[in-house]
């Protein structure tokens, strides 16, 4: 588990130092009784190489 967290942890510091983290956020746009219907939304988090 340590090494697994190793890793992410090196990884989100490439991505910061990269320029920014690119994620996908869900929403529900609908909920009525069994109909269920859901949003996929890329975002990117832009970071500056100044604050890295």
């Amino acid at each position: 588990m340590k090494i697994a967290g190793l890793i992410l942890l090196i990884l989100g510091g490439l991505g910061l130092l990269y320029g920014g983290v690119t994620y996908t956020s869900r929403d529900t746009v609908l909920d009525i009784g069994p109909i269920h219907a859901t949003a996929e939304r890329d975002a990117l988090l832009v970071t500056s190489r100044r604050t890295a």
